[in-house]
């Protein structure tokens, strides 16, 4: 069975773009656009808390979201019905360029 019968859901992919402010505290603000908006997706919600570790970095992974093979990365963000989520991880799950799994966090 294609796992395309099993999106039952949309989201849009936001890029973030960092630039620095004027002044002379060298600050940076970020801009937003949307990069994919309504991609259908299935989104697996992670169940309880589990912690992650990579290297010295800990965080809690809320979901993973299953699509088509898009330009992402880790750098981007997804949203879904008003909530906001880092992209923590983008895995091509059979390494054949068909679909992508996104582990997601969301941003407080």
């Amino acid at each position: 069975m294609s796992l395309r019968k099993l999106y039952n859901s949309k989201v849009n992919i936001v890029r973030v773009t960092k630039t620095q402010t004027q002044g002379t505290l060298g600050g940076w603000t970020e801009t937003l656009s949307v990069l994919h908006r309504d991609l259908p997706c299935r989104i697996n919600w992670i169940s309880g808390s589990k912690r992650i570790y990579f290297d010295k970095d800990t965080y809690f992974r809320d979901a993973k979201l299953y699509c088509d093979v898009v330009d992402v990365t880790t750098e981007d963000r997804v949203q879904y019905k008003g909530q906001v989520y880092k992209i923590v991880d983008v895995a091509d799950t059979d390494e054949l360029s068909k679909f992508l799994v996104l582990t997601l966090r969301l941003l407080k």
